[in-house]
């Protein structure tokens, strides 16, 4: 009798605990993700594989900046560290307080 009113109590607790608990949404999980990665600044490197119809492939180096200024809007900037015929070409975005952002194209002059 004991070992029955046990499992009957753990089956009770087990039911009722899980049903008065709610698993995040997926927007709630984005947010405390946002909330928890605030870095000031950051700087990524990676690399891009392009592969045309023949099987060809090429490697390009890209690095990343991202920085937050005092004011909370965003500089982002991407730029191509090779192959020699992209070296140099970039993307600028900046944060505007109005919610939209400004884009830019960075074109080095031809054999810098």
């Amino acid at each position: 009798m004991k070992k029955y009113l046990c499992g009957w109590s753990l089956a009770f607790l087990i039911v009722f605990s899980a049903s008065t608990y709610a698993a995040p949404t997926g927007r709630e999980i984005m947010q405390i993700q946002k909330e928890r990665h605030q870095a000031k600044d950051e700087e990524k490197r990676s690399e891009m594989h392009l592969i045309d119809r023949r099987g060809r492939k090429k490697v390009r180096d890209m690095v990343f900046y991202s920085f937050q200024g005092a004011d909370k809007l965003n500089k982002a900037m991407l730029k191509f560290k090779s192959t020699a015929d992209i070296r140099g070409v970039g993307v600028l975005t900046w944060g505007r307080a109005s919610g939209d952002m400004i884009n830019g194209c960075i074109c080095p002059r031809p054999g810098s």
